[in-house]
């Protein structure tokens, strides 16, 4: 498949899957007039969240620093 990362994946499943299910269920009503402000800002905020998490994915962890072993006086 795609190889997505977990962070990569809950960003579009979480984000992205409500969003479309709210513009086809909206699209097809017919009820896009009737949408109110903090429905569109929620909207808007969850897109550029989702956004934000692709962005800013972890990325593979650093290789642990060498140990330097102690001196002893």
């Amino acid at each position: 498949g795609a190889k997505g990362t977990p962070a990569v994946v809950m960003a579009l499943i979480f984000a992205g899957a409500p969003m479309v299910n709210a513009a086809i269920d909206m699209t097809r009503s017919g009820t896009w007039g009737q949408v109110r402000w903090p429905f569109v800002l929620g909207i808007a905020l969850a897109a550029v969240g989702g956004g934000l998490v692709t962005l800013y994915k972890p990325t593979k962890p650093h290789a642990p620093a060498p140990e330097v072993p102690a001196e002893h006086p």
